[in-house]
């Protein structure tokens, strides 16, 4: 945002929405923090607008106190951005980071104000009467920086944001009204797009292990991992490695169960109805206790495990019904625990032991107050950070208790277990226990085989059996049904990292090489990097000015469409490697479009501006000798990350490119050849010409 006037007599404030964050709200604005007390939730819009209006005095004080700091202005200007970038971060329900403040280059480093007699040893107030401290202009505007993963969301969220800030400093409480119903608004919005568990599980996982993680759409649950080239999407816990076929035929349950009796594995045994009695008729032929299930769908929507009788089945058949559109299955019941097979990358990768939730007696308690012992669990609670969800009191436990003709008032004998769900997935809070180490192996060749026979890389299988000691041959079993999005609960970290290893094997993270150029001659140095890269028969993600190309076609927004992210480079699926050009203002101004890079080239003498690049540098910086800017950052520990300080004799931008290429692992017979492609190459020396400095790269 761009303040025009002293706050907090503020009238009016422009907004931008930065791409990363770059800086810290002042320590002194504390009270921006609010998510200061313990556990502790982003308030309503309204306490949000209310808590504006207590700080203003807060900015004011700030104005009128000039012994506080040397420029007041400076200060309540660059808390007033920081509480305006918070506010639009969660808005969007970002959980952490991503906001900041700018203080711009020439305020904090190339025209900073001068020292305020405050500041100054106490000899210096002896020597002489203090001054007034000089009047405070900023040399360019302070500014709210907010990460957005999407622009419909990133440029509503500053609006609203500086509107609730506006209204605040002019104590207009109806203009506070309308910004709090339209927070409220984003904030409907914003929860209908985040993520499911699923999705939000291997996202989490991903970047532990320094996977880069792209949310494709707010409309659709699709995340890319990894870059360019190498990136691969997942959707829930499915890959982009999937067959469509098998998806079709795992969808279906009916032909799921008969190419698996084809194949001579173990699949359920049902038949279709269409009514109540035919239902009735198929579950007497079996003998009671039936499952009844909808003949599409997952997750368990629908399903009923063992119908005992005709009432039952009534109801059985109508929540079938209900929860899909298509025929309901009657299915023979499948005595024996129930387990969760995990298939990833052609093996077996986990094998899960699901119990229902289920309460032991002590002959004191009720019913009731077991189930809030046991969801007093740590491992218990909502969302994805939980490993069991809790327990609640609704229609499912009614239908478990009144199976076993309780109620939630009853006192169980001591040691009686009396179980909470008929359904024991863990989504349904039931509990897991691994046991792949224990599996027959003849279970595990079925397993591996219905993965080949749809052809897919990550499947989930429901199967029932009385030991998984033993073979299914011997002892039985019944394949239920399998899933192409199976749950992570089940699995926990171990699923997800077989998933990420199908993936990207051997640990790899699917980056491309990625290189950044900061300084004057940025942009000539990034040309002539991307030449020599496409030469050498790279394609090149190239970022100059904003202007986005790929193999040296420019990529262009639609007219009247979204402006394009930098970042878009990294989501090209031809891209091999990416090279951005960087204003010597980029760090201040728009964030940096990367995560982390392997190389960054610098010319630039602005210290500020290289140690906020230098964070992201996961590799080496290519530079003049004797680079003072640079020396002063890494004596400061400003290039922790940095893996090699490459201190490389350049004189000419051809030079510097050259010495980047190498760096991102190009050989040197293939940059020679790329020269002599390009016309870079040097000319021969004329020999009546005077000798000239050498301008080749020294390691």
């Amino acid at each position: 945002m761009m303040p025009h006037e002293r706050a907090p007599l503020l009238v009016s404030l422009r907004s931008a929405v930065g791409s990363t964050v770059h800086a810290e709200a002042p320590s002194v604005f504390a009270w921006l923090r609010w998510d200061d007390d313990a556990g502790a939730r982003w308030p309503e819009p309204a306490a949000i607008a209310r808590r504006i209006e207590d700080a203003v005095p807060v900015l004011a004080g700030a104005l009128e106190d000039p012994t506080t700091v040397a420029h007041p202005e400076a200060d309540v200007l660059a808390a007033l951005c920081a509480l305006t970038a918070r506010i639009a971060w969660h808005l969007q329900r970002r959980p952490d980071g991503g906001h900041g403040a700018l203080v711009p280059a020439a305020q904090a480093q190339r025209a900073r104000p001068p020292e305020s007699h405050a500041a100054r040893p106490p000899e210096s107030h002896a020597a002489r009467p203090p001054e007034p401290p000089a009047p405070w202009r900023p040399p360019s505007p302070a500014a709210a920086h907010c990460a957005y993963a999407f622009a419909e969301f990133g440029e509503p969220a500053m609006r609203i944001a500086v509107a609730l800030v506006r209204a605040a400093c002019q104590r207009d409480p109806r203009a506070l009204e309308r910004a709090g119903q339209a927070a409220g608004g984003l904030l409907d919005a914003t929860a209908a797009a985040e993520l499911d568990g699923a999705s939000a599980l291997m996202r989490r996982r991903a970047l532990q292990r320094g996977i880069p993680v792209h949310r494709v759409s707010p409309r659709i649950r699709l995340l890319q991992l990894g870059q360019g080239v190498r990136a691969h999407r997942t959707f829930e816990s499915g890959t982009d490695q999937d067959a469509h076929t098998g998806g079709r035929l795992a969808a279906n349950k009916m032909a799921t169960a008969e190419l698996l009796h084809r194949l001579g594995l173990p699949g359920a045994v049902h038949r279709p109805a269409r009514t109540v009695d035919e239902a009735r008729r198929i579950a007497r032929a079996y003998g009671y206790p039936v499952v009844v299930k909808p003949s599409h769908g997952e997750k368990q929507a629908g399903v009923t495990i063992g119908v005992r009788d005709d009432t039952e089945l009534a109801a059985a058949f109508e929540k079938a019904r209900r929860a899909r559109a298509g025929l309901v299955l009657v299915e023979r019941f499948a005595p024996g625990s129930d387990f969760r097979l995990l298939v990833a990358g052609g093996r077996l990768a986990s094998v899960a032991l699901r119990r229902p939730a289920t309460v032991v007696g002590d002959g004191r308690s009720s019913i009731d107050a077991l189930i809030d012992v046991l969801n007093a669990d740590p491992n218990r609670g909502p969302g994805d950070a939980y490993a069991l969800v809790p327990v609640g009191r609704d229609a499912e436990l009614d239908e478990a208790l009144g199976r076993q003709g309780m109620r939630l008032t009853d006192v169980p004998a001591p040691g009686a277990a009396v179980y909470l769900r008929v359904n024991p997935t863990p989504m349904h809070g039931g509990t897991v226990e691994e046991c792949v180490e224990r599996v027959h192996p003849d279970i595990r060749a079925m397993a591996e085989t219905i993965a080949r026979a749809l052809k897919v890389q990550v499947l989930g299988i429901d199967f029932v059996c009385p030991d998984i000691t033993r073979s299914w041959r011997a002892v039985g079993g019944t394949v239920c049904e399998v899933n192409l999005t199976p749950g992570h609960r089940p699995h926990g970290q171990r699923g997800i990292d077989a998933i990420l290893d199908v993936l990207f094997p051997q640990g790899g993270d699917g980056r491309i090489p990625t290189a950044a150029l900061l300084g004057p001659r940025a942009g000539t140095q990034c040309r002539l990097m991307a030449a020599l890269l496409a030469a050498c028969g790279r394609t090149v993600g190239r970022v100059m000015q904003g202007a986005v190309s790929v193999g040296g076609v420019a990529v262009r927004a639609p007219a009247g469409g979204l402006p394009l992210s930098p970042a878009v480079v990294f989501e090209h699926p031809d891209v091999e490697c990416a090279v951005f050009a960087l204003d010597e203002d980029a760090p201040y101004a728009g964030g940096l479009p990367f995560d982390q890079c392997d190389v960054l080239v610098t010319t630039t003498d602005d210290e500020v501006a290289l140690a906020h690049v230098l964070q992201r540098v996961h590799g080496a910086v290519v530079m003049a000798h004797g680079h003072p800017a640079l020396a002063r950052v890494v004596a400061s520990g400003g290039a922790a990350r940095v893996d090699c300080v490459h201190d490389t004799v350049v004189r000419s931008d051809v030079a510097y490119a050259l010495a980047a290429c190498l760096r991102l692992g190009v050989s040197a017979d293939a940059l020679a050849s790329a020269l002599e492609a390009t016309g870079l190459a040097p000319r021969a020396p004329d020999p009546a010409a005077p000798a000239q400095p050498s301008s080749g790269v020294h390691a």
